[in-house]
């Protein structure tokens, strides 16, 4: 993750998290990486947690993206549950909180991080580096901006019919990037 979220992590989490948390689930609570259900009578509501450090929270979801790019496990867990229809957002914040119980019992153990224990599995099979796959093929980029030709048609509804955001079909089919 890098020695700067690694810092920010450290600095919020402290170097020896058994003595401050009970245990990894109170330290995802903290962190706020753990979701709080309401329930009454026959309603059940889940919804994010807001007691929670705003400094941890905040890079307990930079740290899972930049993940994504350099860990294979991180990134087969990352498209497991967007597979599994998890946003994007939900996605990441379920491997930070993953990651978190990861650190916490390594610090707490005294055991190094090893990626392919944390994931479950077999560095042999796995390609060394994580390459990050293109949100859409030259085909679809072309058929993308087929449909933005039709009149009526806009950005959103081309976006929701690839599955993409916007922000995909304003960069890789029309080429606008942020500035």
């Amino acid at each position: 993750m890098g020695t700067t979220l690694g810092a920010y992590l450290l600095a919020e989490i402290g170097d020896r998290p058994v003595d401050r948390f009970g245990g990894g689930r109170a330290l995802a609570a903290y962190a706020g990486a753990s979701p709080v259900t309401w329930a009454s009578g026959q309603t059940v509501r889940v919804a994010f947690r807001r007691a929670s450090s705003a400094h941890l929270r905040s890079t307990v979801h930079r740290a899972p993206f930049s993940m994504t790019n350099h860990s294979p496990g991180a990134a087969m867990y990352y498209r497991r549950r967007r597979s599994a229809g998890d946003a994007h957002a939900t996605a990441l914040r379920k491997l930070g909180r993953k990651i978190l119980l990861c650190l916490y019992h390594c610090m707490a153990t005294g055991i190094p991080y090893d990626d392919a224990v944390a994931f479950r599995y077999d560095p042999t099979e796995i390609d060394s580096t994580v390459r990050r796959r293109k949100p859409l093929e030259e085909e679809q980029i072309l058929r993308a901006r087929d449909m933005l030709l039709i009149p009526g048609v806009t950005v959103t509804d081309t976006a929701q019919a690839f599955g993409v955001s916007r922000q995909t079909i304003y960069r890789h089919v029309l080429d606008q990037r942020r500035k």
